[in-house]
This record gives structure tokens, C-alpha cells and sequence, in this order.
């Protein structure tokens, strides 16, 4: 990393809220046209040096510079800033929310960046209406448009970006977060997914507690990760089984775990209707219980992909001591009738990451 490339720097940021030091002297340096991650925990500092890096913030203690200048004005209009959860007030109508916020950044041509935003994120039919009527992963995307909006940044920083996104729209996202690649912008992915991370970041700094722990090139971490990973994340989304049937795949030798768990009220309502044992994030229903169960898990994080007479649809996230027993799991659900619909393995990050934290410290 060249000192003439680097357009970003902070050294020794310190902040605390109240008595607790949400970070501890963290340095960081961003240089032009690459894409640098940050990955922790919840609660290791992340969003808060989000907010320094971007001007919202100021540290306690510590200095950052841009372009070799201590200057907030300067370091607003060349950070952009995309939250975890979008800080729009909820009662505006998302067109509104998008053209002050365009305004405020200057944006002559905001008409025809706000609409080609809209279209891109398949957002378009919801532009009249208020924020506080779209759907957690639809509010997300109104902060995302300021991606599409707003090119005037040397330095873009995404905080969690693709929380509460399907796969289409987190599809949408990356695929605009390579757009500025090429544009030589500077990202920032701050995610406790390292999955995100690695897809496109050339290097990964360590937080926990506040701190930097370590700082890895893109190539070292995956050694880390081959040496560390004895765990993989095996994630499905299963239909056609009951959730005794999905439990019965932990007797398959290098499965440590089979997670099917979900809150007591879908486990109440899922027994009332015959489904008995447990409950699942993502269920289906006869249409007849269809009004009352959606009125009654509607502040309950619960999807509900579709209706049908007898079918229970699980996300189930199993944990493999080694990719071996893949191939029968997939056997043996299909032995027994069911359908796979979703598919996902990686490195579970929690061991990755605490791994790595012990060797960083």
C-alpha cells in the first residue's frame, strides 16, 4: 500500500458513548480504486467507524485525513455513507424522501437518477408511497438508491448491505457495487458475513471489542480460513418434510446439528394445525388459517414465501463436521419425498472468527 494512493487515513480513532469505549485507537488507510472490508462481531465498533470514516461522527481522539487535509466538509463530499437501515424519516413517500436527499447533495439531473434507481432496484411502483408501508427489505433498498443516485464520491462505504435483501436484489446491489469498481471508487463493506466480504474486498480488517485485532490481504485470509474452517454452514430451504424428518439427518455421521427453531407462537399455531414439533422461519399454510396466522406473526421476523393445503416449507441450517455426508443428506432427503429449493454452504464465521481472533491477539 503506496502513501500516494492513499486518499483516506485514521489514525488512533477513539469514541466512546457514555463509559463504554465503543472504539479503541483503530487505524485505517483506503486507497484509491480498491475495496477494503471490515468484518466482526455485532457490538466490535463496525458502524460506529463507519460514521468517523464518513464525517457523521467525530472520534474523541484520533485524526482522520482526506487528501492529506483534516477538513469535515471536504471528507462529506467525497464519503458516502449507505446505513445498515435507512435513517429516511418513515413517514415520507419515498420519492419525496429521495429528491431532498438528492437536493441536499447537490444533484442537478435527480429526476432522471432517482427514477433509473428505482427502476433498477424494482422499487418503481412504490415510489408514492411512505416508507413506513414498504416491507423491512423494500425500506433497505430506498437507502440502497442512494448508490444509484449519488456518483460524485471517491469513497463509498456500505454498512451490512445486504441485510434483510433477497437474492435478486442483493444481486442488483453487487452488481452495482462492481460498477464502481471499475469506476475506480473506493469501497468500504462493513459486514459480520464474511461471505460478503471476501467477494470482493482486497483487504480485511479484524474488530472486536473496539479494536483492531489484525489486518489481512485478501490471500491470506483464505489460508486462515482453509486452516481454521472445521465447520461449514450447510443452509436449505426444505419442503415437503415434517420437522421430525429433517431432525433425523443428524444421525448422519459429521452432522454436529440440525437448527429448525423458531418462536414459541409459530410452534403453537403450527400444532393447532397438526404440524407438531418445533416450527420454522419460512412455513406454508392451508389457505383457511392463512388470515389468522398472518395477522398474528406480523411483528414476529417471519416469512411467509406461499400458501398451500399440507406442505411445511423449512429453512434449515445444518452443521458439518466435514463436507463428506453432503452427498447423503441430499440422499436422503430426496428418499423421503422432500424438495430442496435453496441451497447455501460457506464457513461458519463464528468459528472462522474466533479462530482468527486468536491468533491476532
Amino acid at each position: 500500500m503506496t502513501s500516494e494512493r492513499r486518499i483516506l487515513v485514521g489514525n488512533g480513532l477513539t469514541k466512546y458513548y457514555g463509559n463504554k469505549k465503543a472504539l479503541d485507537g483503530v487505524d485505517i488507510a483506503i486507497c484509491r480504486g480498491e475495496t477494503v472490508g471490515i468484518f466482526g462481531p455485532n457490538g466490535s465498533g463496525k458502524s460506529t467507524l463507519a460514521r468517523i470514516l464518513s464525517g457523521i461522527t467525530d472520534p474523541d481522539s484520533g485524526a482522520i485525513r482526506i487528501f492529506g487535509q483534516k477538513n469535515k466538509v471536504l471528507l462529506r463530499k467525497n464519503v458516502l455513507l449507505i446505513y445498515q437501515s435507512t435513517l429516511f424519516d418513515h413517514s415520507d413517500r419515498v420519492w419525496d424522501a429521495l429528491v431532498f436527499w438528492a437536493k441536499i447533495h447537490g444533484i442537478r439531473d435527480y429526476k432522471y437518477r432517482i427514477e433509473e434507481a428505482l427502476r433498477r432496484l424494482e422499487l418503481h411502483d412504490k415510489k408514492r408511497s411512505r416508507i413506513s408501508q414498504l416491507s423491512t427489505g423494500q425500506q433497505k433498498k430506498v437507502e440502497l438508491a442512494k448508490l444509484f443516485i449519488r456518483d460524485d464520491a471517491s469513497i463509498v462505504i456500505l454498512d451490512e448491505p445486504f441485510a434483510n435483501l433477497d437474492v435478486a436484489s442483493a444481486s442488483i446491489v453487487k452488481e452495482r457495487m462492481r460498477e464502481l469498481v471499475n469506476e475506480e471508487k473506493s469501497l468500504v463493506i462493513i459486514s459480520h458475513c464474511l461471505d460478503d466480504i471476501m467477494e470482493f474486498a482486497n483487504r480485511v480488517l479484524l474488530l472486536s471489542n473496539g479494536r483492531k485485532i489484525r489486518e489481512y490481504t485478501i490471500d491470506e485470509l483464505q489460508r486462515e480460513i482453509r486452516k481454521s474452517s472445521t465447520t461449514w454452514l450447510l443452509e436449505l430451504t426444505l419442503r415437503r418434510l415434517s420437522i421430525k424428518e429433517v431432525k433425523s439427518l443428524e444421525e448422519i455421521e459429521d452432522v454436529e446439528k440440525v437448527d429448525v427453531s423458531i418462536d414459541r407462537l409459530v410452534s403453537g399455531i403450527l400444532e393447532r394445525l397438526g404440524l407438531s414439533g418445533g416450527s420454522a422461519k419460512v412455513i406454508q399454510l392451508g389457505a383457511s388459517e392463512a388470515n389468522e396466522f398472518l395477522e398474528k406473526i406480523k411483528a414476529d421476523n417471519v416469512s411467509v414465501l406461499s400458501l398451500s393445503k399440507e406442505e411445511i416449507q423449512l429453512d434449515v441450517k445444518i452443521y458439518l463436521a466435514s463436507l463428506n455426508p453432503l452427498s447423503s443428506i441430499l440422499k436422503k432427503i430426496f428418499e423421503k419425498g422432500g424438495e430442496v429449493k435453496y441451497i447455501n454452504i460457506r464457513p461458519k464465521e463464528t468459528l472462522i472468527f474466533e479462530k482468527l481472533l486468536g491468533r491476532g491477539e
